[in-house]
Formats: C-alpha cells, sequence, structure tokens
C-alpha cells in the first residue's frame, strides 16, 4: 500500500453519481479538470467561471455539478492530485543521496518536469488563497511540509528544525523561481545549464 506523503487535510466536495465511478464518469471527470486547470491557468481562479470550464470541457454546467458541488471543489481536487507528486518528490529528497551528483540530477530532473505541468498551478492556488483562508493555511502547511524534508538531507548534522525547514525553502524556492524566470519571464538561458546550476547548489549544500 502507498504510503500517504501529502496528508491533504482539506477534501473537495464531490457528487458521485453512484457508489462507483464507471469508465464514462471517470472519463467526464478527467475532461472538467484538465479544463478547469486550463482555465485557472490561462484566467486565473477569481475570472474562471463554471459556465467557461464546462465550455473547455465540452460538457454542461449540470454535468459539472453532478460531479463537483463548485468551483472550489474543483481547485481543491486539482490541488491534492499535484500536491501528492509534491510531497513525493520532496520525500525523494529525504532519502536521497545528494551528495552523488547523478543521484541529485535524476531528482533535479523529475522535480523540473514536475514544474512543467504544475507550477502554473500553484501561482492559481495562491491566488485564491488571497481571499479563502483555509485554502492559504493548507497551502502554508503542506509547502513547510517539504520544506522539512528537502531540508532535512541538506542541512548539517544536528541543524536545529528552523535551520532545515529554511535551507529547504531556500532550494525550494531556487527550483520555483528558476522555472518562473525560464519559462515565463524569458530568462534567456538554456534549461541544461539551469539543472546544472540547481545540481550543484544542492550538491554544494548536502555536503
Amino acid at each position: 500500500m502507498k504510503k500517504d506523503v501529502s496528508d491533504f487535510r482539506l477534501k473537495a466536495q464531490t457528487r458521485s453519481p453512484g457508489l462507483t465511478v464507471g469508465r464514462r464518469a471517470a472519463s467526464t471527470t478527467a475532461a472538467i479538470l484538465k479544463a478547469a486547470r486550463e482555465e485557472f491557468v490561462e484566467s486565473g481562479y477569481e475570472s474562471t467561471t463554471v459556465d467557461e470550464i464546462a465550455r473547455r470541457a465540452g460538457t454542461s454546467r449540470g454535468s459539472i455539478y453532478t460531479y463537483f458541488k463548485s468551483k472550489r471543489d474543483i481547485l481543491i481536487s486539482l490541488g491534492i492530485e499535484g500536491n501528492d507528486e509534491f510531497q513525493t518528490i520532496a520525500r525523494e529528497f529525504e532519502e536521497a543521496d545528494l551528495t552523488d551528483r547523478e543521484v541529485v540530477s535524476d531528482v533535479v530532473t523529475r522535480y523540473l518536469d514536475f514544474l512543467d505541468s504544475d507550477a502554473s498551478f500553484s501561482f492559481v492556488w495562491r491566488e485564491a488563497g488571497i481571499r479563502d483562508a483555509a485554502l492559504r493555511h493548507e497551502g502554508s502547511r503542506q509547502y513547510k511540509m517539504a520544506w522539512r524534508r528537502m531540508g532535512t538531507r541538506l542541512s548539517p548534522p544536528g541543524a536545529g528544525g528552523d535551520v532545515v525547514g529554511a535551507r529547504g525553502m531556500v532550494v525550494q524556492a531556487a527550483f520555483e523561481m528558476s522555472w518562473y524566470y525560464l519559462n515565463q519571464f524569458d530568462a534567456g538561458f538554456e534549461r541544461d545549464l539551469v539543472r546544472d546550476q540547481l545540481i550543484d547548489l544542492i550538491v554544494k549544500f548536502a555536503e
């Protein structure tokens, strides 16, 4: 059984039409989630409407409410999905030999690939959290959990919890902002060059 690494406390309220989810229902739900992610990223959470999600998903407003109680519950479902992978990567940092450059290269590449699919969504979550304290609190809690995990192998022996968390935060922020500048800000550097700098940073921290 896969160990739960995310412990996401917010739960999406869904309205499954039956006790079991059939192939058609699963396909519709997947289409709704995909469309919602795209709309959220393109237009922002506040500006996105359920009607726009429905149009992009090729379904009706009523169909969306068959599976999700609200737009917020769609956001939470997407957050749970992405956060599970985020925490899994943080756990890999916690368990890996970060003095081994080849091992670090694999972890860095995996994290950058994850950011390709999820980083833009994390900005959406933050936007939604400005007016929603529960979303903001859960996002903060999950980041802090990941920082502690990432900082465990990156901190000196005997380092206190604050040092471990702060070092994990610095490294995680380096990833996220490097990705942002490469993909949204046109930094002008090659991705492989930035990846190599991130590898160097982690190896030096871990030595």
